[in-house]
């Protein structure tokens, strides 16, 4: 192999960008689900919507105040 290839991922902040490594735990978490919900709403579009469970509102919560 003639050389090593190295990959660098960065986040957009406003007008800085942010490498990934310098992320906590919780934001890195919030941006693996970010991925995959994106990921799978682009995969499944017109047959399926994914969200957050978190953001999700269940039947048995309809109604209650």
């Amino acid at each position: 192999m003639k050389g090593e290839i190295k990959v660098e991922c960065f986040l957009r902040d406003g007008e800085t960008l942010v490498p990934t490594e310098d992320l906590s735990p919780a934001q890195r978490e919030n941006l693996a689900c970010w991925l995959k919900e994106t990921y799978l709403n682009e995969l499944c579009r017109g047959r399926a919507v994914f969200s957050a469970a978190e953001e999700m509102t269940f039947l048995t919560d309809v109604g209650k105040t």
